[in-house]
């Protein structure tokens, strides 16, 4: 396994063909799990990168709403981030940022999607091994937060839960004052906007 090699899918710039690479994927380390990629979603942030309208940091492999396999284990992770027992071969979903808890975004706005040392996992150079899911294999740092999926669980139910279901979540705490039986209005087309509907 620690000649282990993975394909990505890499944005070089923008309005250009994705490139495919591969480059070598090493065993997880203490706190950190390996997870082979079986599904990944297309998010609107994914196209805007492609668009170029938002900047590129270098090339980038993108994806971050995705499902894959536990693959390897680092030491000390017995659980998902909810607490559930977890093992190699598991399915789980990931949201490739890991909050500090200890930036302005996050102790005082408490808007986790804009920590300021969160996203280094996400939108780092290709060529070091990515958290994102348009690569073969994804190896979560320690702290990302990762859950198991039931095994009853379609993988296609749960897709968009890396990053809509957090987004959406985080717009519903925000507002407020919303019970279990209420009725809401809820606007838009895309999947954050489908997922308060089964919250």
């Amino acid at each position: 396994m620690s000649n282990l090699v993975s394909k990505r899918a890499v944005l070089v710039g923008p309005d250009l063909p994705i490139e495919i690479w591969e480059r070598p994927i090493t065993l997880p380390q203490a706190g950190e799990v390996l997870v082979k990629v079986i599904m990944g979603g297309v998010c609107g942030t994914d196209v805007r990168f492609w668009r170029g309208e938002v900047p590129l940091p270098g090339p980038l492999v993108l994806g971050h709403e995705g499902i894959g396999t536990i693959d390897a284990l680092g030491d000390g992770v017995t659980t998902d981030h909810a607490g559930v027992p977890i093992k190699t071969g598991d399915r789980v979903y990931w949201m490739p940022l890991r909050p500090c808890h200890h930036c302005h975004y996050c102790s005082v706005e408490q808007d986790l999607t804009l920590c300021e040392n969160g996203m280094a996992d996400l939108f780092r150079d290709a060529n070091l091994p990515p958290s994102a899911t348009y690569s073969e294999y994804s190896p979560l740092s320690a702290g990302m937060p990762f859950y198991r999926i039931p095994d009853d669980t379609p993988s296609e139910a749960v897709i968009a839960f890396g990053c809509a279901m957090p987004t959406m979540l985080q717009a519903m705490e925000r507002l407020g004052g919303i019970n279990v039986g209420q009725t809401v209005v809820v606007q838009g087309c895309a999947d954050r906007w489908v997922l308060p509907q089964h919250c």
